[in-house]
């Protein structure tokens, strides 16, 4: 099953941007990403201290990972058994 993706610019409100009829909206992020090469590197301190993006740099720096790309890497064999991990 595709998804229908609506591009939206974040600089304007959401609704105007949404087809006819919508009410209400939510923004779901891609729930697997990829932050560059480096980037925790760079933002360490001491090799000890665990990193993590802000939503500002999550949304401008990172790129999605697929589904298929976390089940392989996974082992997992269907989306119901990445659905139950």
């Amino acid at each position: 099953m595709l998804l229908d993706y609506i591009r939206l610019d974040w600089d304007l409100p959401i609704l105007p941007q949404l087809p006819n009829g919508f009410k209400s909206a939510a923004i779901l992020f891609h729930p697997f990403i990829q932050m560059p090469i480096g980037w925790e590197k760079s933002k360490r301190e001491n090799p000890y201290q665990n990193i993590y993006p802000s939503d500002e740099e999550m949304i401008n720096l990172s790129e999605p990972i697929s589904w298929k790309e976390v089940m392989s890497k996974s082992n997992l064999k269907s989306y119901k058994e990445l659905s139950l991990a």
